[in-house]
């Protein structure tokens, strides 16, 4: 049986509640879809929970169906025009969804008809510009990690802005992915250690760490035991005690991106900032502020673009002194949220001006110096060119002197040898 936990407040007072899709599983159309798509564990179970909502909350009321999935496909293979197929998802994706889902839960319906042989025509969609979303500010950050309820949801928020990760990979994290840190590492930093498959994708998770400081948000992190029938911390007496195979976020992507959308409201933050992806543009932000000295290649695996099926996880560049490692620590400065990182952030700053500006300085001295060299060097030339030009002049006039005495001689000795009248 796949099952889902989600969190309803609503119906079960802050209680999880697990969502038993065995009956949906059991119809034909379902089987046939999650067989031959071969869809992932979180992905079947995300699949299976929007064609759950669009039966439920759409073809029951609106399409007067049973709510079963094969009713839904014989209905569907009963249009004369599939554009009314169309028009039906469409409508459910654009009006009952959030704006960034929209287009998701289209594409979902659309697989469960595909992978039961029923072709939907091409969306005819108006041309639209695509809306561009900023990253958070760091002042935006503390405003939501204000309003947010539980630790667990702060510390999603703090995850997401220490790794940069998409959703799908931050709520895909478990215990075992940090835990060797977790038990080990003695600088602060914890590697997130997802299996290869995870790097495998066209929007691959990136290489993440967390920080000190998120780091001590999960020390603080409480889970429900079922011996002791109480909520008990995961790190007590300097000690892990956890299953490893359980989820560090145990909500889905909906309940997260409804808490954050109410911190963000509360916090006066503007909608072009995505409640969950704007963590990542301000981690791809701080990124950009190292522009000048990280590789591109570390920045790639930072972001987990153009990863691709040739690159290969290194094990050693996450470990404390690796090569990833050493730049997440030159990098963390700019992300970390607590006071004491801006002063330092500014101190570091300030402290790099004043050395641009002595090594501005200094290389100004140097030009100086080579030129009073050079000008010295032709002092030196023109004094030399001049010696001997006077030298050579000097030799030449004796040479001439002696050369007119000589012919003045000449003469004289002539006149003396004539006759005399």
């Amino acid at each position: 049986m796949i099952d889902t936990i989600v969190l309803d407040r609503r119906k079960q007072k802050g209680r999880p509640f697990r969502i038993d899709y065995s009956p949906l599983l059991a119809e034909s159309s379902v089987k046939r879809w999650v067989q031959f798509a071969e869809l992932r564990p979180r992905t079947q179970g995300s699949y299976l929970w929007h064609l759950r909502d669009f039966l439920t909350r759409y073809a029951v009321p609106k399409l007067g169906l049973s709510g079963s999935a094969d009713n839904l496909l014989q209905w569907a293979k009963g249009q004369a025009d599939l554009d009314n197929v169309l028009l039906a998802i469409v409508d459910f994706g654009e009006h009952l969804n959030p704006q960034y889902s929209t287009q998701k839960v289209v594409n979902i319906l659309r697989s469960f008809f595909h992978w039961n042989r029923l072709e939907l025509p091409a969306k005819r969609q108006r041309t639209r510009i695509k809306s561009w979303h900023r990253g958070y500010s760091r002042q935006e950050m503390q405003g939501v990690l204000g309003f947010l309820d539980s630790p667990v949801q702060k510390l999603y928020a703090k995850v997401a802005k220490d790794s940069g990760l998409r959703m799908s990979a931050l709520l895909s994290i478990r215990w075992k992915h940090l835990i060797k840190d977790l038990r080990e590492a003695t600088d602060g930093f914890v590697a997130i250690r997802f299996e290869p498959e995870f790097y495998l994708s066209s929007k691959s998770a990136s290489v993440g760490f967390l920080g000190p400081d998120t780091v001590e948000s999960l020390k603080g992190i409480t889970r429900w035991n079922q011996s002791s029938s109480r909520q008990e911390p995961v790190f007590q007496d300097g000690r892990w005690t956890l299953d490893l195979e359980a989820k560090v976020f145990d909500f889905d992507d909906s309940t997260i991106s409804e808490s954050l959308n109410l911190a963000k409201r509360k916090a006066g933050i503007p909608d072009e900032v995505q409640p969950s992806h704007g963590f990542r543009k301000f981690f791809d932000n701080a990124i950009l502020k190292m522009d000048e000295t990280m590789p591109q290649e570390i920045k790639n695996q930072f972001l987990g673009h153009s990863l691709g099926v040739e690159w290969h996880y290194n094990e050693r560049d996450v470990e404390e002194g690796g090569k990833l490692r050493e730049w997440y620590r030159k990098l963390y400065p700019l992300l970390d949220l607590r006071e004491q990182a801006v002063v330092d952030q500014k101190l570091g700053e300030l402290e790099k001006s004043l050395a641009e500006k002595a090594s501005h300085i200094e290389s100004l001295k140097a030009e100086l110096a080579s030129k009073d060299v050079a000008f010295q060097d032709l002092r030196v030339k023109v004094e030399t060119d001049l010696r001997r030009s006077v030298e050579e002049m000097q030799a030449n006039m004796r040479e001439a002197m002696k050369q007119v005495m000589q012919e003045e001689m000449a003469k004289r000795r002539a006149e003396e040898k004539k006759p005399k009248d």
